[in-house]
């Protein structure tokens, strides 16, 4: 449910009317078929309707869908309207499959609603023949819904073993990878048909199969819902810790940028002080030449005083003796 919601959302943002109403219909299927919330998931269906409406698209499973609804809920009329509805659509687009379902749906719904046996067996005949068209279209799922469909009106006609037999035929055809919905109506069917014909040994077995079936379903989605808890949980986590190692880069990319300023510092600063030595050392040597020629030189005549002219005579040595 989650993941169709998300994938709703995004065919709402793109306007993509098709997704939306796959979305939608997978969403109420959801409701109706594992949930028996039959409400919700007819609003989801009016939703989608809505948008295909809106559209100007016909689709053949939207309408069977809500017909199977309105089936579980008791809404018989609406169910006929939408499964004729259903068959148009599927007769239309040449989708066999589907019109050869809504096409059942219909017949039993009517057939179950006749004042008469007449009826219910022409619409048994009518039956059988659709549930062998959907074998030779390898439509075992739908073959078996048909089946379901002989079974009840096999009890309202007062034939209990003829129900059980076409409830057996359909749990057999069931695909084990088939939702709960049918797999439940089958057991259903077997439990009924039983019960009618007082084999109360094999009733009580089919009764605790179908509570089973229910138990492990029920299992199933709190294993699930543990799941996706857990999943919430581990994502919490790693968005945590993605976090943390995020603020811990930052700390570490705050720390070297100040590291680097305090190096490029400590580098301005010896420059500045290498210049300042350089600078007192030139001036140093500008002050040591100026004391040498103010100490060598006679400021009046510039040329060289008393005492730096007997230190030349003294470096230069003793003169030739005088006759």
């Amino acid at each position: 449910l989650e993941y169709y919601a998300r994938a709703y959302e995004a065919a709402r943002q793109s306007e993509s009317d098709l997704a939306q109403v796959a979305m939608l219909s997978n969403v109420a299927s959801i409701h109706s078929e594992a949930l028996d919330a039959y409400d919700q998931a007819e609003a989801y269906y009016a939703r989608a309707t809505a948008v295909q409406q809106r559209a100007g698209e016909a689709d053949a499973l939207l309408p069977y869908n809500r017909g199977s609804n309105y089936r579980r809920m008791g809404r018989v009329d609406d169910a006929l309207a939408a499964f004729a509805a259903a068959e148009r659509a599927a007769a239309d687009s040449g989708q066999e499959v589907l019109l050869q379902r809504a096409r059942a749906e219909r017949l039993a719904l009517e057939a179950l609603q006749g004042p008469g046996t007449g009826d219910a067996d022409v619409a048994r005949t009518q039956l059988l023949e659709i549930a062998q068209r959907q074998r030779a279209l390898e439509d075992a799922t739908g073959a078996a819904g048909t089946l379901l469909r002989l079974s009840h009106l096999a009890l309202r006609r007062g034939d209990p073993a003829d129900a059980l037999v076409q409830a057996q035929h359909a749990s057999e055809l069931l695909p084990k990878t088939e939702g709960l919905a049918e797999h439940r109506e089958a057991l259903a069917a077997q439990l009924a048909a039983l019960t009618a014909l007082e084999r109360w040994r094999e009733a009580l077995e089919a009764s605790e199969a179908l509570r089973a079936l229910e138990g492990a379903h029920a299992r199933g989605v709190e294993l699930g819902a543990l799941a996706s808890m857990q999943a919430k949980l581990e994502d919490t986590r790693s968005g945590e810790e993605l976090q943390r190692l995020q603020e811990e880069r930052r700390i570490e990319a705050l720390r070297m940028a100040h590291a680097a300023r305090l190096r490029n510092g400590a580098l301005v600063g010896v420059g500045a002080l290498i210049l300042l030595v350089a600078a007192f050392v030139w001036y140093q040597r500008g002050v040591t030449a100026r004391l040498r020629r103010l100490s060598t030189i006679d400021g009046l005549t510039g040329l060289l005083n008393r005492r730096a002219a007997s230190r030349l005579l003294d470096l230069e040595g003793p003169g030739p003796a005088r006759g």
